[in-house]
């Protein structure tokens, strides 16, 4: 439906771009590491396996997603980065939890009439800010109610 496109696209320009990801801090990571399994070198060096892993899922996100996509999902990793810091395999699954939530909500609003839907996301969005995490769980309970009081 071109009138989702059109609103998301309208009511998330107002979250502005972001062009790449935050930097690895190998200090901070190996310092968290180690604090976190003082004597024990496996779970270390497992610690900072995950960690690259991370690292790596979140570089991913960002260097594929293309330039309109960042300019609507960028925030919300920006959001991940902020909220986990140098812990690259939580800022990774956030970043999924985000991507997610964009689906969802996008497939959610599918389901109502065009004003329906531009009400809802307008709502969640404004509630919310850029975690379309959450964005995606409010247009799912507003639109579930909205079908139920509409059968």
């Amino acid at each position: 439906m071109k009138w989702i496109t059109t609103a998301v696209a309208v009511i998330l320009a107002w979250s502005g771009a972001a062009a790449e990801p935050a930097e690895r801090d190998m200090t901070e990571v190996t310092a968290n590491c180690v604090s976190e399994w003082p004597d024990d070198y496996s779970m270390q060096k497992y610690c900072l396996d995950r960690n690259q892993e991370g690292y790596e899922t979140a570089s991913a996100y960002w260097s594929t997603s293309g330039e309109g996509t960042l300019n609507i999902i960028g925030p919300s990793f920006r959001f991940c980065e902020g909220k986990w810091g140098q812990q690259w395999e939580m800022v990774a699954y956030c970043m999924q939890s985000e991507v997610d939530g964009a689906k969802e909500a996008s497939t959610l609003l599918k389901q109502t009439p065009e004003a329906v839907g531009i009400e809802i996301y307008a709502k969640c969005k404004m509630k919310w800010d850029d975690q379309f995490s959450m964005i995606g769980y409010c247009i799912d309970r507003q639109v579930s109610a909205w079908l139920a009081m509409n059968e």
